[in-house]
């Protein structure tokens, strides 16, 4: 208990090396594919939110579950921000009711890793044996939260590429905390491309979200003003949000359609505390041999709070879409046979 603590104050003034930040945790060469300036200095401030017992300082911190926070600059400005705290319950792709606005502008991290992307964000989780060597009392899952705060990386390069960019500089940060905390393991790293941006297409007439089979839209839908938002791969994390255009940046979000494998994922879809909400579905498909959590989520039917936005988007969802479990049935019937169950 307390380890992230005294790891904390042991590395006090490590950011004297002008060769890192955050309290020696990022190389320079590390935080540089964010850089505003690629030949400038870099200054950190590394934070610690626990006392020498393990406990929170704060029980604004301890509602957070925020347990260290970096923040990152240059003379020019803002680079980003990095915070290790207790894994979010409204995280996409897992069993626990999340709205659809949730998968939107998401892509997963892949590698096999639990982590995703968004425009000015990345997240990953720790490896299982980090919350015990954080200090984390029941097991909870940790993980390291990076927020991009210099917008230059996205006019450079776009936003594909800074979604990569972006990842990679998050687990030089989450690899080298887990290498300090002896709790890394030599599959908690980037093996493969890091996906982009989720491709938007205009909705087909069939095969929807690229599943055989697959129709989600009425039959009299206008599916001119409707797209498809995909990403990811079916056996790792993969999700399909249904848009309605407006003529805005900010569409009608109508439904949002995920598969995991991953196994904490699964194992906390077993718990028998996990909540459940008619507008968003869940169930562990088996397949192959393989342990699935297939999920839907569907605009809430009795949010006292809704905007009109919002209210906007059930009733397109409800006009444009096939019913709710309609809909979902046959969603799961068209992901098993891509996730090896036989037909």
């Amino acid at each position: 208990m307390g380890g992230l603590v005294h790891w904390g104050l042991n590395r006090a003034g490590a950011d004297d090396d002008a060769g890192s930040v955050c309290g020696g945790l990022l190389a320079r060469e590390e935080i540089a594919p964010l850089a505003i300036d690629d030949k400038g200095e870099y200054e950190s401030s590394p934070a610690e939110f626990l006392d020498e017992e393990g406990g929170y300082r704060s029980r604004l911190d301890e509602k957070r579950g925020r347990m260290s926070r970096c923040p990152v600059w240059q003379r020019e400005g803002k680079v980003a921000t990095f915070e290790v705290m207790r894994a979010w319950d409204f995280g996409p792709y897992r069993s626990e009711p999340i709205p659809v606005s949730r998968y939107f502008g998401v892509s997963p991290l892949g590698s096999g890793l639990n982590g995703w992307t968004e425009e000015e964000r990345a997240v990953v989780w720790l490896p299982e044996g980090c919350s015990r060597s954080l200090g984390v009392k029941d097991g909870e899952p940790v993980q390291v939260v990076l927020e991009l705060e210099n917008p230059l990386p996205a006019s450079r390069f776009g936003t594909d590429l800074t979604r990569r960019l972006t990842a990679g500089v998050l687990m030089s940060y989450a690899g080298n905390l887990a290498e300090e905390k002896d709790c890394g393991s030599a599959d908690f790293r980037l093996t493969g491309e890091v996906p982009g941006d989720p491709v938007e297409e205009e909705l087909p007439a069939d095969s929807q979200c690229g599943l055989p089979g697959f129709t989600a839209s009425r039959a009299l839908a206008d599916r001119e003003a409707l797209a498809q938002h995909r990403t990811g791969e079916p056996g790792e994390n993969w999700s399909c949000v249904l848009t309605r255009g407006n003529g805005t940046p900010w569409p009608y979000l109508l439904a949002a359609f995920a598969v995991t494998g991953d196994e904490r994922l699964v194992d906390r879809h077993r718990r028998p505390d996990r909540e459940e909400s008619e507008d968003f579905r869940t169930d562990l498909v088996v397949c192959a041999g393989h342990e699935y959590l297939v999920t839907m989520a569907y605009p809430a039917a009795d949010a006292w709070s809704r905007s009109e936005h919002e209210r906007l988007e059930l009733e397109h969802a409800e006009s444009e879409l096939q019913p709710r479990d309609t809909l979902y049935e046959a969603f799961l019937g068209t992901i098993r046979p891509e996730l090896g169950c036989s037909a």
